[in-house]
Order: structure tokens, then sequence, then C-alpha cells
């Protein structure tokens, strides 16, 4: 019976040695695990590809944490797992943006994208390998607010990649980090994000400790409800997954888990009514706003299997024009 989290990965790899390729190879890309069994020695068509591209990710980590340091600009490194996972980009959370730009420039990173509010994108290629710095001024996704940014730089841990210290979210943050982005970006919960939850869990004596705060941030910004239902999918397949990761029933095999139609609409419904009787960090306008965008692009995608990236990428462009023009005539007045 696995008991750890590196006994889980463990069995897992054994686990899938014996289903068709075909399966294992799509079940690895949907859960992001390609470079996590790779360290155990399942490795796959792009496991090696993935890691050399991961090391770029790394360095680059480092130089841009080194440099923000330097120059005394608060950040913290979010959406970023002690597991090994395949990544294109690094999330990174500031407050002060003073400096920031001529940072980054005199790293070689170009602006991409700042048509968001709360985020801004600085690309680099380097060998090949494209790298995006995804600067993160608010815990949100389209405008809506899960997370005290403050909060969250102000009470961040050092942790060590390679020879330096570079500070990460404390381990209640990273995991409300983690629930948020499953339940309103991603709608929906991979093994991978489960692994990663339970390693959380592992590396706290008390992890119970942390639920009474997690529940009242979660309270504070209006999705407690959407947390507990995070928490007690989390806890149904870590039990499947520490006793039965064997059976031909167990349910490892339906993940990633992708919410119906119907929970992404009551999720976000719900919010918005919370919203309007409570004191809200967004406006409910905002987020009616923000999650009919949700649904539509969770029913083109999910459903209808389209892909909206060069849309939303139209409307980026869109903004930005609207944005320049704004500025020109403010600037002729």
């Amino acid at each position: 019976m696995p008991t750890k989290v590196t006994d889980i990965i463990t069995q897992l790899c054994l686990h899938l040695k014996n289903f068709e390729e075909e399966f294992a190879t799509n079940y690895i890309s949907k859960n992001t695990l390609s470079l996590l069994l790779f360290e155990y020695g399942f490795e796959t068509k792009n496991s090696k590809k993935e890691r050399n591209s991961l090391l770029i990710i790394l360095d680059e980590l480092k130089a841009v944490s080194l440099s923000l340091q330097k120059n005394k600009i608060p950040f913290v490194i979010i959406k970023f797992s002690e597991l090994s996972k395949s990544v294109s980009d690094i999330d990174i959370l500031v407050h002060n943006t003073n400096n920031l730009s001529s940072v980054l420039h005199g790293l070689g990173y170009s602006l991409e994208d700042d048509v968001e509010p709360h985020r801004s994108t600085y690309v680099k290629s380097i060998k090949g390998t494209r790298v995006s710095l995804d600067l993160h001024h608010h815990l949100s996704w389209r405008r809506v607010h899960y997370l005290d940014s403050h909060s969250i730089i102000d009470q961040s841990q050092l942790k060590s990649i390679g020879d330096i210290k570079v500070p990460f979210p404390s381990l209640p943050h990273d995991f409300l980090i983690t629930a948020a982005h499953c339940i309103f970006k991603h709608n929906g919960i991979s093994l991978f994000d489960i692994l990663h939850i339970l390693s959380l869990k592992e590396s706290n004596p008390s992890p119970l400790n942390n639920l009474p705060t997690m529940y009242a941030i979660t309270e504070e910004y209006q999705w407690k409800q959407e947390f507990d239902y995070f928490l007690h999918f989390i806890s149904s397949i870590e039990s499947d997954l520490r006793t039965s990761l064997d059976s031909e029933s167990s349910i490892f095999k339906n993940l990633p888990h992708q919410f119906s139609l119907l929970t992404v609409v009551r999720i976000r419904l719900s919010k918005i009514l919370r919203s309007l009787s409570h004191k809200s960090y967004t406006s409910p306008l905002i987020q009616t706003y923000a999650y009919f965008f949700d649904i539509f692009q969770f029913l083109v995608e999910e459903k209808l299997g389209i892909s909206l990236i060069f849309f939303f990428r139209f409307l980026s462009r869109i903004k930005k024009m609207i944005n320049t023009v704004k500025s020109i005539f403010s600037t002729n007045k």
C-alpha cells in the first residue's frame, strides 16, 4: 500500500506499464507527468527534450531572481512545484514595478503583452527555447481577485534553487494558489495537481493546523464553498491512490478530472451571488464579465474541441490598439 508521494509515483510507473502505449502516453500528457515519471525511470518520447527545457527555465529563474533581489524588488515565485514538471513560463508575483521593465530588458527580455491590468508578459529565446515571464501584480484571473498578494509576498519563505535562495509562497498560500488555479482557470484537477497538494501536506507535520487559516482566506474572497469542494475531491482521490492504485476501478484512470458545464456555471454563479451580499474585492459586474468569457471558453474548447487562443490573442491586440489610441489623445490634450 503506497503511503508516501514517492511510493505513489513508483506504483504509478509500474501500473502504467500494464496499459496500452497510446493510453499511457495520453494519460501522462494530460496529467503533466512526463518529467516526474522520467525521474523514476519511466521515459516518454518527449522526456529528455522537456528536461532540457526545464533546466533552461531553472537557470533563468535563478538569474531573474538574483536580479530582482539585487534591485530590491519584492517578489515571489508562484505556481512552481518541487515535483518535476514541464513548464514553459515563470510566474512571478510582484508589487513594486519601479525599474522592473529596465531590469528585465537588461536580462534580454522584451515585453510581449501588458493588456491585462494585473499581468504583463516578457519573453526571451535561449538556445531555441522560448522563455516566458508572467508578472502578476495581483492573484487574479480575468481581473477577479482570489487572494491577497501583499500577504503572499510578506509571508513568503526562502527555498533553495541550486545555490541560491528564492522566495516562494508559504504552504497555506501555495495550497490556495493551486486550488484557485484548478477551480477558476483550468476547471479541473490533474493528477500532478493532486500529487503537488499531497507533497505539500507531507512537508508539514501538522497540515490540519493550516485549515482554519485557509478557510478564513477563502471566505474573505468569497470562494470558501468552492475550496471545500476542492478539498473533498482531493481527499477522495488521496484515499484511492493510497489504497487501490492497482485496482481496475481506481478513479485515477479518469484523471484529469474535468468539471461538468453545470459545475463550471454553478461555481461562478454562486460566487457572484455571494459578492452581491458581501463586501467583495472585485465588483459583481467585473465578475459577471469575466465569468461569461470563462463559460464561453469552456464550452468552445472542452465541448467543441476548438482552441480559442488565437481569438484571445486577437482581442488582446484590439485592446492594445485602443489603449494606444487613448494614450495618444490624452497626450495631445
